[in-house]
C-alpha cells in the first residue's frame, strides 16, 4: 500500500529519500496531495479534483498505475496474480440509436463507488449517420461540421448528449473519470480522424464545449491520444487536454517517451499509456514516468491462448512489483461495517447455463462479479446469517437482468417462510434496491424473484443486508404490497414517504430545500431536477435527472416525492394540465412472429404494449393447440410434441391480439448456446470487425472462411479461423452461425460457390503467421511456381513488389514490412497458373 511505502522509506537510511517520503507522507496524512496543473475545466468538482490530486501524487512517486480494459478479465487477473488492477477501462460502444445499449456507466459506478478504483471510457464510436461503424468512410466530419444546420451535424451533438447523459448519471453518483475520447484520431482509421488534424481538432472542443458548457459535467478529467513525432498539428490545444497519452507506446531510448518529452514536455501535462498489448516492465519507470498503463482486453492473456502478449510468469512480475500501483493500494472506500450477508452461505433456485456467474458472487463484497440464474420464472437466492438478526435494511445491486416483481422472504427454519416486503412494477435496467425500515427478523433471507423485465434470467451483483444480531427475532408478515418501508425504485404511488399529497397545476417548478408530496396529472413533455435529494414519481427514482418517459399510476395521476436541503435545488414539470389519464391501449406485438422449439424445449415470448404508459396493461396468452406447445402467463412456450400450433396473446381491457406461429420439431441440441435469437442473412454474406453476432440462412454455405475471430461455430460446429467446404447438417432446415471478434479486422464469409482450383489453391499457398509483427513467410507446397508477389495497403496502394528475377526459386520467402502500427495488407500471390489473394494483418 502506499501508506506502508511511505513508512519504510521514512526509515530509509538515505536522506534525499527520507526528505522526499516525510513531504509526501505529510501531505497524504492530511489528505492533500500533490497538485500539478489545474484541471482545464475551471468549474472542476470536488470528485474530479481529487482524482487527479491522485493522480498528481502518483505521478511524483515514480510508480505508475496498471489498468485493464474490458472488467471480464478480472477474475483472470485475480487469480493469476493475487492483485486487481487499480484503473479500469470502459467504452461508450452501443450507445448510438442505432446499437442495442450501453451498460458501462452503470459498471463504473460499482467500480470506483463501492471498489475505490480508477475508471477510464474511450469510445467506439459509429457514423452518427448510422451508416457505418467506426472504421467506415462513410461519414465525412468535415463537410458535417462546416454545415452545422445538416442532418449529420445534429446527428453528432445528438451522439455527445447521449454520452453527456451516462456521465451526468455518473456525476450525481459522485464519481470522476478519465475521458479520453477520439482515440487513436492521427492513426486515420477511425472515421473521427479521416478528415484530418483541423477537423478532428475541431470536433474535439466541439464536444468540450457541449459537455462542459452546455450539460455542465465537471467530473472528467480530459485525455487526448497522440502519437508523438510528427503530429502536434493535431493537439486540441492546452485548454482542453488534462492527460496526453499514447497508446501501444515505443519504450525504445529514442521512442514514445522521447517524442512526448520534445513535442508537449513544457505543457505540464502528465503522461500516460491508453492502450498496450505486453505489460510495461517496471526497471523503464526510472527513466521514462508513465502515469498508468492499460492493457488491451484480451491481451493480458498467455500467448499460449488467442492473441494473448502476457505469459503468466510476467504477468505475476509485473503485478506484484512494488512500483506498480493495484487496486490494493489505493484508499479503500469506507466500508459498511453494518453488512451481516457479506461471505455468508449462499443457495439459489439455478445458475445460468456455463456456471460463470455464480450464486456466492452475490455476496463476496465485489461489486463487478455477479449470480445469474437461468432463463426462466421464478427464480430465488437465499442467505443464510447464521444466527438471527433484526433487518433493518436490505440493499439490491441489479444487473441489468432485473426483477420487475420479487418478495423478499424471511425464514428461521427454511420451511416456513415469510413475505416481508413485495415489489412490483419495478423500472427496467440496471439500479440499486434501497429497502429500508423493515420490522422482524430471521436467519434465512430471500430474495424472490417472480417476473423478469428481460428475457434473460435474473442477475444480482451484490446483496447487502443490515441489522443487529437478536436471538428472538422472528420475520414480520407485509401487510400489502409494495409496503415495508421507502425503496429506490418504489412501486408505491409516493414510494412510501408520505400521505396526502397536495394538487398541483403544470407546468410547475420549485426550488430551494424542503420535504413535499405533489401530485399532478396531464400531458406531460419532461421534468427535471437538480441539487435535491430525493425526487420519487410513481415510486420511481428520479432524482437529479432529466427525463420525458414518466411512469403512470393506475389512478391516472403522477405522485411526486421530493427532499432537498440547500437553496438552489431544483424540480420542474413541463407539460399542460389536464384530467387524470386513463390511456387506452393501442397496439400489442409480440417479439417473435414465428418461433421453432424442440420437443420439451422452451422459448420466451415477450409482449409489447403501445402507448408504454398505457393505463390497463393485463394481457391473457393462450394456444391453439395444447397437445403441440402451452404458454404459461408470463409467455414461456414449451413445446409438447411434433407439429405447429399457435399461440395468441389478448390486451384484456381491448380486446387487441397478437400471434406467433410455433413449429415444434424433434428434440436436437441447440445450435449454439451464445444464442437466444438469430438475424436472418443472404448469402453470399461477409462479416467483419468487433462483435458478437448470431445469423441464420436457410441457405447452405458452399464454402466459409474466416481469420482473427474469437469463435466461429455453425450449427455448433467450431470453424473458427479457417477455410472449408465441410458444413454441418441443417437443423431445422438452416444453418446457424455464431460469431465473436474483437479485433477491427475480424472476419468471416460465407460463400455460394468456388473455383475449381481454390480449393487446390489454398493448399497450395500458405502464408504465416497472421497476425505478424515485423514479417510473414509465404510458403509453397505445391509444384507451380511462383513468379510475383505484389502487397496492397487498404487505400490500394502498391507498397511492395517481387517480380520473378528478383525470386530465388525456393519454396519458402521471408517478407519483412515495415513497423508503422496496427496495419492491413492484401497480398497477392501469382503463379505460373493461378492467382492467391489473402488478408494479412501486422500488430504492434
Amino acid at each position: 500500500m502506499l501508506i506502508n511505502d511511505l513508512l519504510t522509506n521514512l526509515n530509509s537510511n538515505n536522506m534525499k529519500t527520507r526528505l522526499f517520503y516525510l513531504v509526501l507522507g505529510i501531505m497524504v496524512m492530511s489528505q492533500q496531495f500533490f497538485y500539478g496543473q489545474t484541471l482545464v475545466n475551471p468549474n472542476a468538482n470536488a470528485a474530479a479534483r481529487k482524482l487527479k490530486a491522485l493522480l498528481d501524487s502518483v505521478y511524483q512517486t515514480g510508480k505508475i498505475i496498471s489498468g485493464q480494459m474490458d472488467d471480464s478479465y478480472l477474475t483472470y487477473i485475480k487469480n493469476t496474480t493475487g492483485k486487481e488492477p487499480a484503473l479500469m477501462g470502459y467504452d461508450f460502444n452501443g450507445i448510438c440509436p442505432s446499437q442495442g445499449g450501453n451498460h458501462d456507466a452503470d459498471k463504473a459506478i460499482r467500480w470506483v463507488k463501492y471498489r475505490g478504483g480508477i475508471a477510464q471510457f474511450n469510445w467506439h464510436w459509429i457514423s452518427p449517420d448510422g451508416n457505418g461503424d467506426f472504421y467506415t468512410n462513410n461519414f465525412n466530419l468535415a463537410d458535417a461540421l462546416n454545415n452545422p444546420n445538416s442532418q449529420s451535424y445534429k446527428n453528432i451533438l445528438r451522439d455527445i448528449d447521449l454520452v453527456a447523459a451516462e456521465c451526468k448519471r455518473m456525476q450525481d453518483s459522485g464519481i470522476a473519470i478519465i475521458w479520453r475520447p477520439l482515440h487513436e484520431a492521427e492513426g486515420k482509421w477511425f472515421w473521427w480522424g479521416k478528415s484530418g488534424g483541423e477537423a478532428c481538432k475541431k470536433l474535439y472542443r466541439l464536444m468540450y464545449d457541449r459537455m462542459v458548457n452546455y450539460h455542465g459535467l465537471n467530473n472528467l478529467i480530459w485525455a487526448w491520444t497522440s502519437y508523438g513525432t510528427t503530429k502536434e498539428n493535431w493537439y486540441p490545444g492546452d485548454d482542453v487536454v488534462d492527460l496526453i497519452v499514447y497508446d501501444y507506446p515505443d519504450y525504445s531510448a529514442n521512442g514514445s517517451w522521447s517524442q512526448f518529452q520534445s513535442l508537449f514536455g513544457g505543457k505540464g501535462k502528465l503522461f500516460g499509456i491508453g492502450e498496450d498489448g505486453k505489460l510495461i516492465d517496471p526497471n523503464i519507470l526510472s527513466s521514462q514516468h508513465w502515469l498508468y498503463f492499460m492493457t488491451w482486453a484480451y491481451m493480458v492473456k498467455d500467448p499460449s491462448e488467442k492473441d494473448g502478449k502476457n505469459p503468466v510468469d510476467w504477468l505475476k512480475k509485473v503485478y506484484n512489483d512494488p512500483r506498480v500501483i493495484t487496486l490494493d493500494d489505493l484508499r479503500p472506500p469506507i466500508s459498511n461495517t453494518k453488512n451481516i450477508a457479506t461471505g455468508k452461505p449462499v443457495m439459489v433456485s439455478s445458475t445460468e447455463s456455463g456456471g460463470v456467474n455464480k450464486s456466492n458472487y452475490a455476496n463476496d463484497g465485489n461489486y463487478s462479479t455477479r449470480w445469474s440464474s437461468e432463463y426462466t420464472d421464478p427464480q430465488w437466492i437465499e442467505i443464510n446469517l447464521g444466527k438471527r438478526y433484526n433487518i433493518q435494511r436490505v440493499i439490491i445491486h441489479w444487473e441489468v437482468a432485473s426483477a420487475k416483481k420479487y418478495i423478499v422472504q424471511e425464514s428461521n427454519d427454511r420451511v416456513s417462510w415469510t413475505n416481508v416486503i413485495t415489489k412490483d412494477n419495478m423500472r427496467t435496467g440496471s439500479r440499486i434496491d434501497t429497502l429500508n425500515n423493515l420490522s422482524g427478523g430471521s436467519q434465512y433471507v430471500r430474495i424472490y424473484g417472480v417476473t423478469r423485465t428481460t428475457t434473460w434470467g435474473y442477475s444480482i451483483y451484490e446483496i447487502e443486508i443490515e441489522g443487529e444480531q437478536n436471538p428472538e427475532a422472528v420475520p414480520v408478515a407485509e401487510t400489502n404490497n409494495s409496503t415495508g418501508g421507502d425503496t429506490t425504485g418504489s412501486s408505491g404511488q409516493t414510494g412510501n414517504y408520505c400521505n396526502n399529497p397536495l394538487n398541483i397545476p403544470i407546468p410547475f417548478k420549485h426550488d430551494g430545500p424542503g420535504e413535499y408530496c405533489w401530485k399532478f396529472s396531464g400531458v406531460i413533455k419532461n421534468i427535471n431536477s437538480w441539487s435535491t435529494e430525493k425526487v420519487y414519481i410513481n415510486g420511481v427514482e428520479f432524482t437529479n435527472k432529466w427525463s420525458d418517459k414518466l411512469p403512470l399510476s393506475t389512478d391516472g395521476y403522477y405522485y411526486v416525492y421530493y427532499k432537498a436541503s440547500i437553496p438552489w435545488s431544483h424540480f420542474e414539470i413541463n407539460g399542460i394540465n389536464g384530467q387524470p389519464a386513463n390511456i387506452p391501449v393501442t397496439g400489442i406485438s409480440l417479439n417473435f412472429s414465428n418461433i421453432t422449439v424442440a420437443v420439451g424445449g422452451s422459448q420466451n415470448l415477450m409482449v409489447n404494449i403501445l402507448p408504454e404508459n398505457a393505463t390497463d396493461k393485463r394481457v391473457s396468452w393462450y394456444s391453439s393447440d395444447e397437445n403441440i406447445a402451452v404458454v404459461d402467463a408470463n409467455g414461456k412456450v414449451i413445446g409438447k410434441a411434433v407439429g405447429t400450433a399457435m399461440i395468441s396473446v389478448k390486451s384484456e381491457s381491448v380486446g387487441l391480439i397478437a400471434t406467433c406461429e410455433v413449429t415444434v420439431s424433434e428434440a436436437q441440441i441447440n445450435p449454439d448456446v451464445y444464442c437466444l435469437s438469430y438475424i436472418p442473412v443472404q448469402l453470399p454474406f461477409v462479416k467483419e470487425g468487433i462483435g458478437e453476432f448470431c445469423f441464420e440462412t436457410s441457405v447452405k454455405p458452399v464454402v466459409v472462411n474466416s481469420w482473427a475471430l474469437d469463435k466461429l461455430a455453425i450449427n455448433g460446429t467450431d470453424l473458427s479461423n479457417k477455410w472449408s467446404d465441410q458444413m454441418p447438417q441443417p437443423i431445422n432446415g438452416k444453418w446457424y452461425i455464431y460469431y465473436k471478434g474483437s479485433l477491427p479486422w475480424s472476419h468471416f464469409e460465407a460463400m455460394l460457390h468456388k473455383s475449381a482450383e481454390e480449393k487446390d489453391m489454398i493448399n497450395m499457398v500458405n502464408i504465416f503467421p497472421n497476425p505478424f509483427t515485423e514479417y510473414f513467410v509465404i510458403r509453397s507446397s505445391g509444384t507451380d511456381k511462383i513468379v510475383r508477389i505484389e502487397v496492397y495497403n487498404t487505400t490500394g496502394a502498391l507498397v511492395k513488389i517481387l517480380t520473378e528475377n528478383e525470386l530465388d526459386n525456393s519454396n519458402e520467402l521471408k517478407l519483412y514490412m515495415p513497423q508503422n502500427g496496427d496495419a492491413a495488407y492484401i497480398v497477392r500471390v501469382v503463379t505460373e497458373s493461378k492467382v492467391w489473394v489473402g488478408k494479412m494483418i501486422q500488430c504492434r
